[in-house]
Order: C-alpha cells, then structure tokens, then sequence
C-alpha cells in the first residue's frame, strides 16, 4: 500500500500515542490530539478526512469514548498492519541511510 509523506506522518503518531515521562504509552491520541503532535499545520477537518481514509484501509480504528479536557473525545487505535507499516518503513529507512540499497520482494 502507497501513503503519502502526511499519512504516514499522522500513522506514525497515531502509533506513538500518548506517553508518560518515562516513555510509557498510557492511551492514545484523538483527532485534535494527532494535529496537535503532527510537524505540520493542518485543520481538524483535514486531519478527521485523513483518519476516515486511513480506517477505510483498516490501519486505524476508533476506541471507546473516553473524558477529556472536561468533554468526551474518541481516540483513534492503530491496527496491527499499521504497526507492521510503520516498522518495515522504518527498517527501509535504515538501510537506505547506511547507503546499502537492497530489493525486497
């Protein structure tokens, strides 16, 4: 599957979740929260029509309602192939970097 550099931004987000100081995940991101951590400036609405598309491919899912910010918000749940996307990317990045170019079939 093909994505965009900002879809696979927002999946790598939506992937890290939230995490205490010691680097814990206790939860995960809602909408707001992913275009609150994502490095680029986006627009709820985008950012809610990027979700949709990333669900339609079975990468996100939405949790159950949780109380935040004193109203309730739905966070947003990688799926186990958004977690193997993000880390055979990764480990594609890391053999580019090292300037050994290999084929994967």
């Amino acid at each position: 599957m093909r994505l965009t550099k900002k879809q696979r931004k927002v999946l790598e987000v939506v992937c890290r979740g939230i995490k205490n100081d010691d680097g814990h995940r206790i939860g995960w991101l809602d909408a707001q929260g992913i275009c609150d951590e994502v490095d680029y400036k986006v627009t709820i609405h985008s950012m809610k029509f990027t979700l949709r598309f990333l669900a339609d491919k079975a990468m996100v899912e939405k949790g159950d309602s949780v109380l935040r910010r004193e109203r309730w918000v739905v966070p947003i749940k990688p799926t186990n192939e958004a977690y193997d996307y993000i880390t055979s990317r990764a480990n594609t990045r890391e053999i580019e970097n090292e300037g050994v170019v290999e084929m994967f079939l």
